[in-house]
């Protein structure tokens, strides 16, 4: 995260997350099987030295029905948050500016990348 972001915001920025995160799953019947890490731990889980699981910005997710996952995918990024299909979960967080074109936002791109995820990892 951009160091002049106050504790303020981020604070902001994280209970708006988790309401988005709770209402995906409610949703979507999904669960989630990681969110908040120490750094200890997210370096043990193979995670990115700076990712956005440390500052409570980031989740990972698992739906009840492999058919839900990408309507889990399309919502997440209608409703503007970066969402990446692992395989056996869906990375869910809040944009940066790092992050490539097709997982931002509810754009047609990012539905359209989606969905070829989605697809290419069924065949």
């Amino acid at each position: 995260m951009n160091d002049d972001v106050t504790f303020a915001d981020l604070r902001a920025k994280q209970a708006a997350f988790a309401a988005h995160i709770i209402y995906l799953c409610d949703k979507h019947d999904a669960s989630i099987t990681s969110w908040i890490r120490t750094q200890q731990r997210n370096l043990k889980v193979g995670g990115h030295p700076m990712s956005y699981h440390m500052i409570g910005l980031a989740a990972d997710a698992v739906t009840d029905d492999q058919d839900g996952k990408i309507q889990l995918i399309l919502e997440a990024r209608a409703l503007g948050l970066i969402a990446i299909d692992e395989d056996d979960h869906v990375h869910i967080q809040v944009p940066h500016a790092d992050m490539p074109e097709r997982h931002q936002l509810g754009t047609q791109q990012a539905r359209e990348a989606a969905l070829e995820d989605h697809l290419q990892k069924k065949g």
